[in-house]
């Protein structure tokens, strides 16, 4: 059988041979895509790697940028407690310094008061509060020195 009649023969079975298969017409073409069709495949061909190459950084860009807000987040942080710290070990300082005072330890109220005084300028509070062993208020450097009375 010539080859061009071979081409036309569609779909025959394995069993049978050039010979013994149908001749059947060729299928209907289909139909050519039109111009807007063909167009929108081009702009969608062009534009979908751009769009999604620019989600895809935008995602990444995000994901950067709040990991790096964490991280500065947490160094803020860091950096808070440690003033903190140091500031409360100041005053700490401070408070054994003033509680080891001979004018305390001589029961001298008058004295350390003004010894309180002047310590206030060089610690990071505004005011120092001295209480007896009931918790009453004994001292205050906010208020001016007024001897307390004594209850018995």
């Amino acid at each position: 059988m010539p080859r061009s009649l071979i081409s036309e023969y569609v779909d025959r079975p394995d069993s049978e041979s050039p010979d013994e298969a149908v001749a059947r017409p060729h299928a209907p073409s289909p139909k050519p895509w039109r111009i807007r069709t063909t167009l929108a495949l081009l702009v969608a061909a062009c534009v979908l790697p751009g769009a999604l190459i620019s989600i895809t950084f935008t995602v990444s860009d995000y994901r950067r940028q709040r990991e790096q807000a964490m991280l500065d987040a947490v160094s803020t942080a860091r950096v808070l407690a440690s003033a903190l710290d140091r500031d409360l070990a100041s005053t700490e300082a401070g408070l054994h310094v003033l509680a080891t005072s001979q004018t305390l330890l001589a029961d001298d109220l008058p004295g350390f008061y003004r010894r309180s005084q002047t310590a206030l300028p060089y610690q990071n509070v505004s005011n120092y509060v001295l209480l007896d062993a009931s918790g009453r208020q004994v001292l205050n450097t906010l208020k001016p020195w007024v001897l307390m009375p004594t209850e018995n």
